[in-house]
This record gives structure tokens, sequence and C-alpha cells, in this order.
């Protein structure tokens, strides 16, 4: 009986260990000059495992010939020796000790038909999809053979078999570097604990999803260390830079004196402050007419070791002397990885009317007293090449959320002597796309969408959406439009001079909607203008001159808006 075994290696594994200091080299002869393989690893085992690939997958292409005549380790370098055999087109493929449930659950019942043969695609899929599944559930050194083999022209007859060979656990995850972070978030992040089942797949994926750390560098690929039926993964980390200080001054003409007026936002972003690879985020704005603004975040991953984390809100924003509000945010995250996150929250705002706006008691006034509760899910995706500069790639938020308002009396303003209730549902919508697009060796065209709506009765302009200013809509003062829908287009090419520097020249198109109370409005606002953004030894300087247009009026270079930031990482 002809019997023809997919190479099973683990046990020469064992024999030349897993983990080494020097690179090994792999030397296979008789390899199909049309096909390539790699040949130099961190370690025996990678060696290893590129073998046992090489010779799974020429068997895919068709050599079920194949035979694995020598192989030894010498001198840093794992030889082998092959001889192919003819190359076959198809395979009639019959079952040999698959469990039926398995190929069932799989869906490949129907590769198994005995009228004809099985090309080799189809047989490619069933042999990875076969594998994949005991590779990912505790069978790292599973193997297929083939047996009973049997040629019929230019195709092959074969039963196919599994050999499970050992179920391998993890056992450790050792961390190795400079960096400070708990073993629990470095468990619960690349899904993988002490005590499961080996999955190849998520092992594969180890330095990807390490390198998606913003405040760890990866200068090493990750080992794998057998021991009988024990996996230790030995991790290699060191600290990256990644807090960040962002601080922006505005220069721009007060819009009724003429006079020059500054304003600043400065930001203050920590990531693993607690080695738990939490992001803590300080921001304070001074806005024009005397405004401020107040944002504190907390966002907390992986509690009690699972997916689940938690975050929160705290917003304080005063306007001259017309209102104060504070709105808070509770939300909890599941976190699929670090740039893939769903979340449900729970928002509440309070609008509080500080002046009474010169409105008499007969009135409505533009601001009132406010309280509003929400409960929304949001969902976030981001792919991008480089987290401070990208070239290439996408950011999304969306976001959805209903509530409900209530409107609560003042002193110069009862609401039900204007409204049937003081109650009322309230929707609202948001969404933000940022995408780059790169265009040649040295430019970027960068696309911006951000857009959101409030619907309800009665609406008033301190619940309303703020929009204006270097992070929204350029050539305005920050925050000066209140709006209850709006939709901001950006579109603005870059020329890079060299990393994180480069020249801009950028177009804001907007249309907004004021549908309040007092209000009944639309407009489409836009801005334009250039800007410069270059390395320093302190951090990454931006400098960026913006005119605005409203209404029918024309551009005025008078009323351009100036501001200069830096970003500094440490």
């Amino acid at each position: 009986m002809l019997r023809l075994r997919f190479i099973a290696l683990f046990v020469f594994l064992g024999q030349i260990g897993v983990s080494q200091t020097k690179k090994v080299n792999l030397k296979i002869e008789g390899f199909p000059k049309q096909f390539k393989y790699t040949t130099q690893f961190p370690d025996s085992s990678s060696a290893n495992k590129e073998l046992k690939n090489q010779i799974d997958f020429l068997k895919l292409k068709g050599y079920f010939n194949i035979e694995l005549t020598d192989y030894h380790f010498n001198n840093e370098t794992l030889s082998a020796q092959i001889i192919t055999g003819k190359l076959y087109k198809g395979i009639y493929l019959e079952n040999g000790n698959i469990p039926p449930d398995l190929i069932y659950q799989l869906g490949l019942k129907e590769q198994l038909r005995k009228e004809k043969p099985l090309e080799l695609k189809g047989f490619q899929r069933f042999y990875s999809d076969i594998l994949a599944y005991y590779e990912n559930n505790g069978y790292p050194f599973a193997s297929l053979y083939l047996d009973s083999l049997q040629a019929i022209n230019d195709n092959f007859k074969a039963k196919i078999f599994i050999q499970p060979n050992k179920n391998i656990f993890i056992d450790t995850l050792r961390l190795v570097g400079s960096v400070k972070v708990s073993n629990n978030f470095i468990n619960s992040y690349l899904g993988l604990k002490n005590g499961q089942n080996y999955n190849e797949e998520k092992i594969r994926n180890i330095d990807k999803r390490l390198r998606d750390l913003s405040f760890v560098s990866v200068p090493k690929t990750a080992e794998v260390v057998f021991n009988g039926e024990r996996a230790s993964i030995n991790l290699f980390l060191d600290k990256q830079n990644a807090n960040q200080f962002d601080g922006i001054i505005g220069f721009l003409p007060n819009s009724q004196t003429g006079k020059l007026q500054i304003t600043g936002d400065f930001k203050l972003n920590l990531k693993n402050a607690l080695k738990s690879g939490e992001t803590i985020d300080f921001n304070y704005r001074g806005l024009p007419s005397q405004s401020q603004e107040l944002a504190l975040k907390l966002a907390y991953p992986y509690i009690f070791k699972s997916q689940l984390g938690v975050s929160g809100d705290f917003q304080l924003f005063k306007r001259d002397s017309s209102f104060l509000n504070l709105n808070t945010k509770l939300g909890f995250d599941y976190n699929f990885t670090t740039t893939q996150k769903l979340s449900f929250y729970i928002e509440n705002f309070n609008g509080n009317q500080v002046a009474t706006d010169n409105a008499s008691i007969s009135t409505i006034p533009n601001f009132a007293n406010i309280k509003s509760i929400f409960y929304g899910i949001s969902g976030s995706y981001i792919k991008l090449d480089n987290k401070i500069t990208p070239l290439k790639g996408y950011d999304l938020t969306l976001q959805a959320a209903a509530g409900s308002r209530k409107i609560n009396p003042s002193e110069n303003f009862k609401p039900e002597d204007f409204f049937e209730s003081k109650s009322s549902q309230q929707f609202k919508l948001q969404a933000d796309l940022k995408y780059y697009l790169k265009t040649g060796s040295r430019s970027v065209i960068y696309i911006h969408n951000y857009s959101a709506i409030l619907t309800g009765k009665n609406l008033f302009e301190n619940e309303a959406f703020r929009i204006g200013g270097a992070k929204t809509l350029r050539g305005f003062d920050e925050q000066s439009l209140n709006v209850n829908s709006f939709a901001i287009q950006t579109l603005e090419f870059r020329y890079l001079i060299e990393q994180n520097s480069y020249i801009n020249i950028f177009y804001d198109q907007s249309y907004i909607s004021q549908q309040f109370v007092n209000k009944n409005a639309t407009d489409y606002p836009l801005g334009v203008g250039v800007g410069i953004t270059f390395q320093t030894k302190v951090g990454i300087a931006s400098l960026s001159y913006a005119l605005g247009k409203q209404k029918n009026n024309p551009l005025d270079l008078q009323k351009g808006k100036i501001h200069f930031g830096i970003v500094s990482y440490f």
C-alpha cells in the first residue's frame, strides 16, 4: 500500500531546540526554482516550521509524490533534501479519519465528491481549513497525510488522514525589555492566557498586534519555546515615547471690534501611565470672548482580564456670560484590538443659562436651563500606516444616540408658557472619517468628512454643536458657530519635505443648519488656507493661515486666522 505523509517535524524540533541566540539558515535541495522560500530565521523552531510549510505547499501545488529524503542541523543551518516527483492536476479525495462533524462544520462536504477529481484549489482549501482548525485549537504540530494513493492518468486518488500529535497549552508570556506594563494587559490584549489551547493564528499575529500599541516598540520577533505539552512565549518590548503634549496658539481679529485677540488650545495625553494600557487625556481651551472649555477623558481597557473596558468623559464649557454647559459620559467598551472598538455609553448634559440675554419674560431666550440624557452606541476603526504623519489609510468613528430632554424654568423664562410639554425626545448622529491617499513618493491627499445632526423639538443654542476653528472649520473663530446639524468636507494636499514635515494647502467646505426656537437658517461656510508642519528638537511644529467665508460675504484678508501649534512626544 502506498502511503504519503505531510511531514510532521515536531520530533526533530524537540531534538534541536527552539530558541537560539544566533540566526538559523534554511537550505532545501531539490526545491522547484519557480517557487521561493524564506532562508533566515530567528530560531530553529521557525526554520523547522518553514520546512514543513514548504513541503505542504508543494503538495498543494500537485507534487503528491514528494519525499523528504534527508534533513540535518549543522553550523546554524538546517539542511533538507527533497524529491518532488510528478506534477498532478487533481485528486479524487476520500475521508480517512477526519471527524465528519468537523467537515460539515467547516463547509467542506462538497470537496469529497467521488464523481470527478477535485481541482488543486479545492484541495488547497480543504487542507488549509482542516489544518488551521487543529493549529488554532491546541495542536500546532498537527499534520495531514494521504494514504492508499493511486495514480489515474494526470490525477490522483487518495484518502486523507489527520494526525493531531501533542495537545499544547499556553504556559507563560514573558516580557523582555524596558517597557513597564502589566502581564494582565498583555494577556488580554493578545487574547493569550495561561492554560488555554495553543492558537497558531494568534501567535502569528503577536508582533503585528504589539506594533499597534503606541507606547511600545518591538525590537525582536516573539519567540515560542516548547517544553513537553507547554508553550512559553518570549515578548521583546521596549518603551516608546507616546505621551503627547499639544499646544496651539491662535491669532485672530475680534469679529466685532477688529482688535487682535489670542486663543489657546492645550492638550496632555498620557499612555500607559498606570502600566495597564490606559489613556488619560486633559484638554484646556481658551476661546474668544472670554469663553473657556475644559475636557477630561479616561479609557481603561481589559477590566477583569476580559475584552471589556470602561471610559469616562467630563466636559465643562463656558460661553462668556451667556451659558455654562456640563457634559459627562460613561462608556463600556469592547476592544477587538487597539484600532477597533465598539462602545455603549450613557451621556448626561446639563445646560445652564447664566445671563438673561436681554430677553423679557414674554419672549423665548436663545439659551435655557436644559437637562438631557442620551443612551448611545459608537464604533471606531483605524487603519493607518503611521500614527503621527499618516501617508495612507483611514480613521473612522460613528456614533448614534437617543434620549430625552427636559427644559427647566429660569428667572426670565417659564417653558410651560410657550410649549405644550417641557420634555421631549432627541436623537443624535455623528460621523467622522479621515482618509489619506498617497499619490506619489512625496505627495498625500487628505480627505476629511465630519458630520453630525441633533433632532428634537424646540432646540436651544446652548445644547447645539459648536464648530469653527483649527480643528473643524478653519478660517473661523474657535467654536463660534452654534448649529444643530452640519457637514464639513475637507480636501487637503500635502507635499512631504521629510518625515513629519510637509507643506499643505487646504479647502474646507461645510453645510450648516441652525434650527432653533429663535432662529431658522442654513448656510455654506468655507475656509481656505495654507500651512507648514516641520520637525524640531522639541516636537512637531505647525503654522497655518486661513480665510473664512460665510453667507454672501467675500473673503477678507484682514480677517485671516493664524494658528501656531506644537506637538511633543515624551
